[in-house]
């Protein structure tokens, strides 16, 4: 229980939630797929740059020819002001886009953003193989 429960800040008629897998990558995703290990364990703050690049630049290097490949990334300046940015790149065509933030919105958030812009951008292709979402 959390301290605002226990205070009795919050109202029972707000429904309780926690932050859990909202769903289990390994079923029922076709076409979507999970990396979440480099060929060999690396620490990035032990790790010299440019072979951590060359790692993730064979990791792309091996994506079909026929996936969508989109990369993100989202930040924030000093004043607060976001931003995010989107390449995708299909079998047929390379788009672009930037998108302006509101205020205060986290890094996390822009990334988040980033991504819903990218799939939102690809929703009317077809005859692909896989989507890959790079940050």
């Amino acid at each position: 229980m959390s301290l605002a429960a226990e205070l009795n800040l919050i109202s029972r008629e707000v429904e309780c939630h926690s932050l859990k897998n909202c769903i289990n990558p390994s079923e029922g995703l076709l076409g979507v797929f999970f990396h979440t290990e480099l060929q060999q364990a690396v620490n990035k703050a032990d790790t010299v740059p440019a072979l951590m690049k060359q790692m993730a630049l064979q990791l792309i290097n091996e994506i079909p020819g026929v996936d969508i490949q989109i990369y993100t990334d989202g930040s924030k300046n000093e004043e607060n002001q976001s931003g995010s940015g989107v390449y995708i790149k299909t079998p047929r065509e390379v788009r672009k886009i930037k998108l302006r933030n509101p205020d205060n919105c986290s890094v996390f958030r822009s990334e988040l953003l980033a991504i819903e812009a990218g799939l939102e951008a690809i929703l009317n292709e077809n005859n692909y193989g896989a989507v890959w979402i790079n940050q």
